[in-house]
């Protein structure tokens, strides 16, 4: 929904401001965190970008599996009494939900593709690991994998237990990996 353009001159922007003194700090407040949401948005790496990816693959994963199963029966009958509610709908609210349908559609698009980049991401860096032969490039794949890939996650602490290091040494190996997987992604 677009908001309204309000056309203002700046002689009735001064009165206003001037009229109303906290609308001043308000509007320095919401200019300031715009400014610092672009900011961090533009200081954001790839390694950060890739963690980000890594630890909301299983929600991805589960949103792919949900669109690939087939519809219920409440749910056929749900979209159909939709089509036909569409259909009564003058041509503008047609144009919006058939709008919504498709950005819908490529979010589910879009989500998928996330997850197969993910997945050749990291089958790449399994051989990059496996080609390495070092155990602490291995010690690396398997803490991401294990944490954030396998069907079953593992938290640091089961993590740390299981490979007798400390939690502190889970998230460098992570960090590691997610530069390494920064490659593969971006």
């Amino acid at each position: 929904m677009a908001r309204p353009i309000i056309k203002i001159s700046a002689e009735e922007l001064a009165e206003q401001l001037i009229a109303e003194p906290k609308a001043i700090e308000i509007i320095t407040e919401k200019i300031w965190s715009l400014n610092n949401a672009l900011v961090e948005k533009k200081n954001r790496t790839p390694e950060t970008n890739t963690k980000e990816l890594i630890i909301n693959y299983r929600r991805f994963k589960r949103r792919v599996q949900k669109d690939a199963e087939p519809l219920s029966i409440d749910e056929v009958s749900e979209f159909r009494m939709k089509l036909y509610e569409d259909l009564m709908l003058p041509f503008e609210n047609k144009e919006k939900a058939e709008n919504e349908i498709r950005n819908m559609e490529k979010s589910r698009r879009y989500c998928k593709y996330k997850v197969e980049a993910i997945e050749r991401a990291v089958e790449m860096y399994k051989e990059e690991v496996k080609e390495l032969d070092k155990e602490e490039k291995q010690r690396e794949f398997d803490t991401l994998y294990k944490m954030y890939i396998a069907p079953e996650s593992m938290t640091a602490q089961e993590l740390s237990n299981e490979l007798n290091v400390s939690v502190k040494s889970i998230y460098r190996y992570l960090n590691n990996a997610y530069k390494a997987l920064a490659i593969y992604i971006f």
